[in-house]
Parts: C-alpha cells; sequence; structure tokens
C-alpha cells in the first residue's frame, strides 16, 4: 500500500463485556464485535469476567452469529506466569478460534505469536502508542491491529494509518484515564494496587489540591482536578473513519449490561447513517441527550483527537454530589435503563440463515440451510417424513409457518422456500421440528468447526531458557557502575563540576542541549555543548535522555538532534535512555538498536520480554518499579540497571495542571497536588514535548540496601533527581558509595519489599 494513501474499509463497533451477560447485551444491541477478559490477566481484574467453559462458550455463540470476540491479556506477567499458566490457560479459547488478543507486555505477545499461531495481536493502548514510529515496530513483530494512545489528534491517526496500513481501533466512548494508558504507577505506588496488574483503584477520581508555590490554585468547585470527562465522539465518526480508524472501541467492561446495550445501540445508527449516507451525517441531540442519560461526568468531551488539553476535558467538580440534587435525571435514566432492559429481555440472539425445504412424492423431506449473506456455510438435512395425506393435506402456508418457529435456536429464517410436488401432502409437526432442528444443528457445527485449530499438547522452549547458564542470585562480586540524571540543568551542571571519581557517568535530557523554548530542529543553536563536553573532559560516559512522550510533531527533530550528537560524539555516546515505544522505533529504524537502554516505563517484568528485546538487538532496560527483591532476584539482570534513589513518575499525562489552572505560559512551571492525607506530590510541566509528570511524594531511596542491591547483580545503578538541591543530592551520592550516618528524610522503598499482586 502507498504510504501516501487513505484506504476505507468496512467498519467494525467493538464493544465491551465485563460479563456474560454484558456480551450478550452488546450483540443484541448491534456490536460487530466484543472484547473481553477472562479469569487471568485482564486489565479489569474486579469485572464479573467469565470461567474457562464460559468463555469457550461465548466464543462458538460469537461466531455462529458472525461476529468476533477479542480477549484481553492486557496486564504485565511475571515470571512464574507466562511460564507456568499461560499456555494452559489461553489453550482452549485458542483452539475454539478466538478472534484476537489485545497485549500489552510484549513477552506475553512473543510467546503467543510462537505458541499460537495465526491468532491475530492487537496492540492495546496500554503501549501508549503515539505514532507510526511504534506503529511500525509493531508491525514488524507481528501485530495487525494496534489500539494508539487516547491522547493521540485524528492527524495523528491518519499519519499511523498512511505510513504502517495497520488496522487501527480507537475508543469513541466511555471513561478516560488523565495519564496515559501503561504509563500510570499511582493506584500501585499509593495503594499496591497495580493498574498495569489489571487493579487500577482509580486514585485519580479522587478530590486533590492544587498548590502553585505553596498557594492554593483550585478550591471545594474545582477539587478534582485529575477527573477526566467521559469521551463522547459521536459527532467525529466521519473524521475518524477517514483518519484510518476501522475498529470504534466503547469503553466500559465494569459497566452494567444496559449501559453497553444503549450506547451500543446509538453507535450502530450513526455508523450505519455514514455508511448509507456520508455526505449527510448529523447527530440527533435526542440521542446525544440519551448517551447522556445512560452515564456522563460533568457532560462529555470528544477527547484528544482535536485538541491537545485543556481545562473543559476535566470534570473538576464531583458529579455524584451533583446527582444527589437532580433526583429528577436520576429517575429519567432508571427509565431508560428499565426500558433498555425488557428491550434486552425480549430480543434473541439468532443469525439469519436462507432455507430451502423439498418435500418429495418418494416420502423424502431435505432441508438446505444456507448462510443468508454470502452463503460461505451451507449444510443439508433429510428425513423420511413425507406422508400422503389421508384428511387435510398441509399447504406451504403451514407448513412454513411451522418451520418459522425456531424459538431459542441460534438461527432464523430470513427467507424460506417450500418444494412440493402437489399439495396432497402431510408431514408430522415434530417431523418438521426434528428436520429443522437437526439442520441448524449441522449449521452450528459447520460454523464451529472452520474456527477451531489444534494447538501443540505443550508449549515449546521458552525463549528465556537461553538464560539457563546464568545461576540467578549469586553474587558475581562485580561493582556496578553508577549514573547520575539530574532534571534540572542547573543541577547536573554542578553535579559534574564537582568531579566525584566514584560517578561512572551522567544522562542528558536532549531538549537541555538546546535553546530553552525553542523547538528540537537542524535549524536550532546548540546552546550547552558546553554541558556535554564537560561530561567527557572528565571522562565520565555521556548518556541522553529521550522524553517520555514523543509525538509526531517532534519526531523529525528528536532524529535531527541524534544525528548531529552522533556526529559530535562519535562513539563517545554510552547510550539513549528511552521511555515509549516510539523512541525505540524512531531509534531502530536509525540502526541505533544498540545504544537503547530502555527505561522502567517500557516493562521488562519478565525473562520473555527481555529474550523479545534481545531478538530485536536491544540488550539493556531497567528494573520494573512493581517486583519486589525476590522477583527480581530471580532474574538476569547483567544487563540491567536499576533506580535506587529517585521520585518515581507516577503519571505522564497529556493533561497540564498549570494549564487547567492559571492558562498556558509555557514556562515548564512546577507545581504540586496534595491528596487528603497531606502528602505533596510534586508535578513538572515539560514545555518543549508538552506534557506533565506528577512524581511520587516520597523519593524511593535504597542507598541502606547495598547488601540486597548486590544479590541482584545488575550492571549499573542510577540516582535520579528531579526537585532535590544539591545538598539533598551530594547526601544521597555519598550514602551510595560508603555506609553513612547521614539523615536521610522522608522516603519509600515502594516495591521493593512489599510488592504488587
Amino acid at each position: 500500500m502507498s504510504k501516501t494513501e487513505i484506504t476505507i474499509n468496512k467498519t467494525e463497533l467493538l464493544a465491551p463485556a465485563g460479563s456474560t451477560a454484558a456480551l450478550e447485551a452488546a450483540l443484541k444491541a448491534g456490536a460487530d464485535a466484543v472484547y473481553i477478559g477472562g479469569q487471568k490477566f485482564g486489565a479489569r481484574a474486579y469485572a464479573d469476567n467469565p470461567a474457562e467453559e464460559e468463555l469457550a462458550a461465548a466464543i462458538d455463540q460469537v461466531h455462529i452469529l458472525d461476529k468476533k470476540l477479542y480477549m484481553t491479556v492486557n496486564t504485565l506477567l511475571k515470571d512464574r506466569e507466562i511460564q507456568k499458566e499461560l499456555y494452559s490457560y489461553m489453550r482452549p479459547f485458542y483452539e475454539h478460534g478466538l478472534d484476537g488478543v489485545i497485549v500489552q507486555d510484549l513477552g506475553t505477545a512473543s510467546f503467543l505469536r510462537r505458541e499460537f499461531p495465526g491468532l491475530a495481536l492487537h496492540a492495546s493502548t496500554q503501549m501508549a502508542v503515539m505514532g507510526a514510529e511504534a506503529a511500525d515496530f509493531l508491525k514488524k513483530q507481528g501485530f495487525s491491529r494496534v489500539v494508539p494512545a487516547r491522547e493521540i489528534s485524528l492527524e495523528e491517526i491518519e499519519n499511523i494509518h498512511r505510513r504502517t496500513g495497520m488496522e487501527i481501533e480507537s475508543f469513541v466512548h466511555g471513561a478516560m484515564c488523565y495519564s496515559v494508558s501503561g504509563m500510570c504507577l499511582m493506584s500501585s505506588l499509593i495503594g499496591g494496587r497495580s493498574g498495569n496488574r489489571g487493579r487500577c483503584a482509580g486514585v485519580c477520581r479522587l478530590p486533590f489540591n492544587v498548590y502553585d508555590h505553596g498557594k492554593a490554585i483550585n478550591d471545594k468547585n474545582t477539587a478534582y482536578p485529575l477527573n477526566m470527562k467521559d469521551m463522547c465522539a459521536l459527532r467525529l465518526l466521519p473524521e475518524m473513519i477517514r483518519s484510518g480508524v476501522i475498529s470504534f472501541k466503547i469503553e466500559g467492561r465494569m459497566k452494567r449490561p444496559e449501559y453497553t446495550a444503549g450506547i451500543t445501540r446509538i453507535y450502530r445508527k450513526y455508523l450505519d447513517l455514514y455508511e448509507k449516507d456520508p455526505d449527510n451525517y448529523t447527530v440527533d441531540e435526542a440521542d446525544m441527550n440519551e448517551l447522556s442519560a445512560l452515564f456522563n461526568r460533568d457532560g462529555f468531551t470528544s477527547g484528544y483527537y482535536q485538541q491537545k488539553n485543556g481545562r473543559e476535558m476535566i470534570a473538576l467538580y464531583n458529579e455524584k454530589e451533583r446527582e444527589k440534587k437532580n433526583a429528577g435525571r436520576t429517575d429519567d435514566a432508571k427509565k431508560l435503563y428499565d426500558s433498555i432492559r425488557k428491550e434486552l429481555h425480549n430480543t434473541p440472539l439468532q443469525r439469519p440463515v436462507r432455507g430451502d425445504l423439498y418435500l418429495t412424492e418418494e416420502g423424502m423431506a431435505v432441508l438446505n440451510v444456507s448462510d443468508d449473506r454470502r452463503e460461505e456455510f451451507l449444510v443439508s438435512h433429510c428425513e423420511e417424513i413425507v406422508q400422503r395425506a389421508k384428511n387435510q393435506p398441509l399447504t406451504k402456508e403451514r407448513i412454513r409457518e411451522q418451520m418459522n418457529k425456531t424459538g431459542n435456536s441460534e438461527f432464523y429464517f430470513r427467507e424460506l422456500s417450500v418444494h412440493m410436488p402437489d399439495e396432497d401432502i402431510f408431514v408430522p409437526m415434530k417431523g418438521l421440528n426434528e428436520l429443522r432442528r437437526e439442520a441448524f444443528e449441522k449449521m452450528r457445527r459447520a460454523i464451529t468447526d472452520r474456527y477451531a485449530r489444534k494447538a501443540a499438547e505443550e508449549p515449546g522452549q521458552l525463549s528465556c531458557t537461553a538464560e539457563h547458564e546464568y545461576q540467578a542470585g549469586k553474587n558475581s562480586g562485580r561493582i556496578p557502575e553508577v549514573f547520575v540524571l539530574a532534571e534540572e540543568k542547573e543541577l547536573l551542571y554542578s553535579l559534574i563540576r564537582r568531579k566525584d571519581s566514584l560517578i561512572s557517568g551522567f544522562y542528558v535530557p536532549i531538549h537541555f542541549l538546546y535553546a530553552k523554548g525553542e523547538a528540537l530542529n537542524k535549524n536550532t543553536r546548540c546552546e550547552d555543548t558546553d554541558l556535554t563536553d564537560l561530561i567527557i573532559a572528565e571522562k565520565k560516559k555521556l548518556r541522553i535522555v529521550l522524553p517520555y512522550l514523543l509525538r509526531m510533531e517532534h519526531v523529525e527533530e528528536c532524529r535531527s538532534a541524534i544525528m548531529r550528537l552522533m556526529e559530535n560524539y562519535h562513539g563517545l555516546i554510552d547510550g539513549i535512555l528511552v521511555r515509549n515505544l516510539d523512541s525505540v522505533g524512531l531509534l531502530s529504524s536509525m540502526g541505533l538498536e544498540d545504544l537503547i537502554i530502555l527505561d522502567s516505563s517500557v516493562y521488562t517484568m519478565n525473562s520473555e520480554t527481555r529474550s523479545f528485546w534481545r531478538n530485536c538487538r536491544i540488550y539493556r532496560d531497567t528494573l520494573s518499579h512493581e517486583l519486589n527483591f525476590r522477583e527480581l532476584k530471580s532474574m538476569d539482570n547483567r544487563n540491567s540497571e536499576m533506580v535506587i534513589y529517585g521520585r518515581t513518575p507516577m503519571m505522564v499525562s497529556a493533561q497540564c495542571l498549570q494549564k487547567t489552572f492559571r492558562g498556558c505560559d509555557h514556562s515548564c512551571a512546577h507545581v504540586s497536588l496534595a491528596d487528603r492525607m497531606g502528602a505533596q506530590f510534586p508535578v513538572v510541566c515539560n514545555c518543549v514535548f508538552c506534557y506533565n509528570i506528577i512524581y511520587n511524594s516520597l523519593p524511593l531511596d535504597l542507598t541502606d540496601e547495598k547488601k540486597a542491591v548486590s544479590q541482584l547483580n545488575v550492571k549499573s545503578l542510577r540516582l535520579t533527581f528531579t526537585t532535590e538541591n544539591e545538598k539533598t543530592a551530594l547526601n544521597v551520592i555519598r550514602r551510595c558509595f560508603e555506609p553513612s550516618d547521614l539523615p536521610k528524610g522522608n522516603y519509600t522503598k515502594e516495591h521493593f519489599r512489599r510488592g504488587v499482586e
């Protein structure tokens, strides 16, 4: 396909199913496909997820109805899960003909691709794909579909489609996260319930005070600064289709079946209207009101499709409190839900078929049943039940009436032709019923057999078994190098100039190397070459840091900046820290895989994922913040770096707290959040790449865990400084290298000792 060509394919309406009841509701309301989780490894662990037999039966049911079912396996897996549970868990669903699997963990994806060939891999929105660089990288790894980050625009979606030709699945309705999905550790670090493990506690829905230099800039009417409004993109369907979106995804696996049906029904209506008359697409206000009545948070937003961020996207007021004062609206919603429930009860789940019934003088009744639209399936069943009429012969109309009594069957006749030699015959009603039942059963088997696959009895050898020669936990005696990453330029200068012989090298954020506030491009004057020159002069290792989010508008700028750095410091750059798949894709396209160091936001929670990256010629990573000491000790960390000090980013958001409450002034401001317990979370506005980082209220500090850390056999250690002053930073550096009685202040060990489920 040409890279400048937009292909508009038939659209798919994809509905959520948090239970089998919701699945049936979605299908009755007109969904083309559903996505659902099983008992394990799904991002909605608290949904009423079906057990194995129920889910296998649901796959058959969906196929009989000529629909599709995608399964969510979109959490990060630990070694024991991917090595001991994943194969046996997925095998029955694969064998039943599962249509696709939505995946976050690249080790999981690699495993599924190898063990279950032909199973479509869909890149979850948890992968935070922002552009064509990441999408193209994933396409090369066997993914057929990408669910981009919710934060990207229609223009960026179109760019992905033009350049990769991948199927694009985008959200059109439902709840939105304040953080970029997959880049949130807030629930994990505050309460031990990891969103990456399907157990998000929804901390962003709670009230927070926002401070600027100690002064509150919000009040009780704006107490929910992280509480995103629900998305409703109904008016944007034509633009989305023209941008290359093929699958329109409704969020809501934690919602009731009535909600699923109500939302699905309206989006079905408008996708059909657009297909029939794309030039006259309009949305009825009554339908918008119905969507609002089903659920909303202070109204709707159309998401990021046409804007980067904004105060109007945040439900700053507590909607639940407002509902208590508006009982009339609540009553209207109840009536709507009751109406939908009644409609669902009265709507059968059946597939239309075509029938041809032949009644012969020789006594045979033959029923041919074929697919109503494409005639993919054709079955025939015959019975010797035709008799000569003694009294009242049967008419075609009476026979057709009886045959159309399909009841709770999975099929019904949209068209039924009855062929008779004459009308002087009789057929027992019981015989007609049996004829129909047997023909329908053959049709059922023909459909399910078409999708059935056979898997091996046991999985093949795990990729990670290549590490068998490594004895995990055995102290190698190697002394790890220590690198410093300072997020403030002045502090970085100060630490380099102190000429500390024990520090191996420094990380330099790429935007430090260019004039403040200017775009990164090949014509920008390099202002701070003295920063990198100073590191080289001190014979320290130089590493570059790429941003947490890499958007389309910055890709070529970053590419040019990296090329200039490679030219200026040929052979002297020790590594490039990447924090997202778009940066991985960019550097891979430049042939710089050997320089990539994966940050902890590009998760390597299991050995299979590390093996995946090795196959991509990427060998260095950063240990996960969500594994504990015991779990880390069981892994091969010889090429890994470990953060032993620093405030962990809890959220990376395309929203901006400075803009929400003060307006955008491109000042790279620092503000803070305070929760109900008084904990203060620093917030940094990165105005060069336009995103916010919300940091943990306490820094991670493992400088007193030297013995435990040494058992992990990591290649290097990292000290990260964000809001610290020079005195605090020097205190940390000293504690890192020698026993010290210097006060540590308040700190956290995060999951190093406790871990997550």
